[in-house]
């Protein structure tokens, strides 16, 4: 075997090693649905889209759920808003939907509103695990507001992953849209698989290279004129 077929064969190895596993690809968030009126409904965009009062919460990696991001909320001073008004039509019955995990004292709060009227939703002791609430609501207006009531008197409550969604067939364009994320969708679950299987790999293939450098020099010193 020439010498620089036994190099490229290594530099082979490393290379489809790299190929294959690459540096790991962010995961969507779960939120991203067809007909999902919620914008930044992950955080995924810090806190773009959102309003309210953000002195007791941040975007965190820490708190996600999905995707990269996650809200953090550790408000001790009472409840802290946090809303975005959504475009809805009269008359249609929307389900709102969420992930929230609580803090491991039981001390997270979580307020629910539509419309701006009173809370739909109070819950307490919320668990110290991602929990999913769905409610359902109608729409009065075109315009209607959905606001969080966030508290945590101790380490914080996490939340992310905010659907709100209609039975309302969506527009062709929005059906394109949706084709879209699911191509998507299936090209990171490959990637996912693909990572996996390299990874059970990665010590066989590391050791197949370092017998390979190891051959070379051994070659090397018997042969001091050989170029490698």
């Amino acid at each position: 075997m020439q010498w620089a077929t036994v190099r490229n064969l290594v530099a082979a190895i490393a290379g489809g090693f790299v190929v294959c596993c690459g540096s790991a690809s962010a995961s969507p968030s779960a939120c991203y649905v067809l007909g999902n009126l919620v914008e930044n409904c992950g955080f995924e965009h810090g806190l773009t889209h959102w309003n309210g009062d953000f002195a007791g919460g941040f975007v965190t990696s820490w708190a996600a759920y999905s995707g990269n991001e996650g809200l953090l909320f550790d408000s001790e001073s009472g409840l802290l808003p946090l809303y975005q008004t959504l475009t809805t039509t009269p008359g249609t019955e929307y389900t709102i939907s969420f992930m929230v995990e609580g803090s491991p004292q039981n001390a997270s709060k979580v307020t629910v509103s539509w419309g701006g009227g009173p809370p739909i939703a109070d819950l307490i002791d919320i668990p110290n695990a991602w929990t999913n609430y769905t409610f359902t609501e109608t729409a009065n207006s075109n315009s209607t507001q959905l606001t969080f009531g966030l508290a945590d008197s101790s380490s914080g409550g996490f939340l992310d992953d905010i659907i709100v969604t209609s039975d309302v067939v969506p527009e062709p364009s929005s059906l394109a849209i949706f084709v879209v994320v699911l191509f998507g969708l299936g090209l990171t679950r490959r990637q996912r698989i693909r990572r996996a299987a390299c990874r059970t790999e990665a010590t066989r293939i590391s050791k197949i290279t370092e017998i390979a450098a190891s051959a070379i020099q051994s070659i090397t010193r018997a042969r001091p004129g050989a170029t490698i």
